[in-house]
């Protein structure tokens, strides 16, 4: 027969008597991870006051009959220094899979070659069949005719849709 467990050692004896604790959180791990980093290096130059990039649909390689699961993102933009962008991202699901839209915070890194860098990285969770749909948004200074660009990054995990 086994001793009872102390309060403090509680948690370490369940995994031990089991047997299969550190076992059991494998198997839940994904077994198909996933990512992708996705780039534009042209914004709609001139004296035209906002431009837009968006990424969206089979860009992301997520294949029929799988859903993707976003754990983490992160954007990263070049532009004119002072200019605001906002980044959007909208994973929908197929059928009642749902739609949701969540805003990605950026801050400035600092400004590097005359161009400001902005960037954001933050813990995620999304769900979508390949309906990601990415937008950012820049608010631009007129008369400036400067190229600037878009990074957006995700990794996450490959999964089979609940039955």
């Amino acid at each position: 027969m086994q001793k009872p467990c102390s309060l403090p050692a509680a948690l370490a004896c369940v995994l031990f008597l089991t047997g299969n604790g550190l076992r059991a959180a494998d198997s839940q791990m994904p077994s198909e991870p996933h990512q992708r980093s996705i780039n534009t290096a042209i914004w709609t130059p001139g004296t035209v006051s906002t431009s837009f990039a968006n990424f969206s649909g089979a860009i992301w390689g997520v294949p029929d009959g799988k859903v993707l699961v976003i754990e983490h993102i992160s954007a990263r933009v070049v532009v004119n220094p002072g200019e605001k962008v906002s980044v959007s991202v909208t994973c929908q699901g197929t059928g009642t899979g749902g739609l949701s839209s969540h805003q990605l915070q950026l801050t400035s890194a600092g400004v590097f070659d005359s161009h400001e860098r902005l960037v954001g990285s933050s813990p995620f969770r999304c769900y979508t069949t390949g309906n990601l749909l990415v937008s950012f948004s820049r608010n631009s200074v007129a008369g400036l005719n400067v190229i600037a660009g878009t990074e957006f990054s995700f990794t996450g995990f490959l999964a089979d849709p609940p039955k």
